[in-house]
Order: C-alpha cells, then sequence, then structure tokens
C-alpha cells in the first residue's frame, strides 16, 4: 500500500507523510498538509547559522510507494521518502538514504 505525502522542494527534493509537524513562524508547530501557499514557515540559513521566516510559494502532493523510516539519537521517527536530504550534523552535510549517482557510500566493517 502506498501513502499520500506531501512534496518539500530542497536540493534533490523529497517528501515527507501526513502529520509531519513543520515549525512555522511564531514558534508553532503544524501539520504538513495543513499548510498552505503563503503561509510563514521557519528555514535554517546555512550561511548566518540561524533560523529565519519563509512564505510557501506552492505545496505540491504526490504518490509514493516506497517509504523510509529514520530514527535520530534520541529516538524520534522521521519518515520520509529515500530521496529526502536530511542534514546530518555529524557529517556536516546534506545526506539521503538514496545513493544518487555521486554518491560514495561505504560499507562497516
Amino acid at each position: 500500500a502506498g501513502a499520500t505525502i506531501h512534496l518539500v522542494l530542497r536540493l534533490r527534493g523529497g517528501c515527507f507523510i501526513a502529520g509531519a509537524k513543520v515549525l512555522m513562524a511564531g514558534n508553532i508547530s503544524m501539520d504538513i498538509e495543513k499548510i498552505k501557499e503563503n503561509d510563514s514557515v521557519m528555514t535554517y540559513n546555512m550561511v548566518n547559522k540561524q533560523l529565519e521566516p519563509h512564505l510557501v510559494k506552492k505545496m505540491i502532493k504526490v504518490f509514493a510507494n516506497e517509504l523510509c523510516i529514520i530514527t535520530t539519537e534520541d529516538n524520534e521517527n522521521i519518515v520520509c521518502t529515500a530521496a529526502h536530504p536530511i542534514y546530518c550534523v555529524n557529517k556536516e552535510r546534506w545526506c539521503c538514504v538514496e545513493a544518487l549517482p555521486g554518491d560514495i557510500h561505504k560499507t562497516p566493517e
């Protein structure tokens, strides 16, 4: 069975499922499927190293057959498509589950 997911365009693209919480302006948490065009979401500015508000320009819903669950070190789960970029603090770069051309992966020894 598939799931309806909500597209978040950033770098390579990728999607989150309904119910994923998004930090809005005013420090309010909202389910991703309730966000509308012109809502103000908080984004992280990598240059200034701070959160800042940005307006949502467009919402797109897509259907996906496969999702992955990423568990953080504090046991929080992130459910998204394999191509969704996640910033990995310990690697200081954007990563995703899905290997794409140019990605270099090592298997544990």
